[in-house]
């Protein structure tokens, strides 16, 4: 009996400071909302806030590297084709388009099975 009631001792010790726990987060995600509320009635704008609050929180090489992979893909989408630096970017790097699906050439089709026999010559007889 003595070991049950240490285990239900502990169990309910752990329950206790979870719940604990998840009250002291509502509190604090309580006062985030408020301060992002603060932040749209000064007239920011919440999204991009949020964006910087969650890159604040990266490691500096993740950051880094997340700003890396942005520039990457903005240049590769053309989003700074109408700076100095997308321009620049766009004179140096022109890359050839594949051609249009209706522009390619028409290609016969595969034959499929074994190849014909060099005697080509029927099976059966018809």
């Amino acid at each position: 009996m003595d070991t049950t009631t240490h285990i239900d001792t502990a169990l309910r010790g752990f329950v206790d400071r979870i719940v604990s726990e998840h009250e002291r987060r509502d509190e604090v995600n309580g006062d985030i909302r408020q301060i992002y509320g603060e932040v749209k009635e000064a007239g920011f704008n919440v999204t991009i806030v949020r964006g910087m609050v969650k890159e604040a929180r990266m490691d500096t090489e993740a950051r880094h590297s997340l700003y890396q992979l942005q520039a990457e893909y903005r240049g590769k989408l053309g989003l700074f084709a109408d700076t100095p630096l997308g321009e620049a970017t766009v004179r140096r790097e022109i890359v050839e388009r594949p051609t249009p699906f209706a522009e390619q050439p028409v290609h016969q089709p595969r034959r499929r099975g074994r190849p014909p026999r060099a005697d080509s010559r029927p099976m059966f007889d018809a």
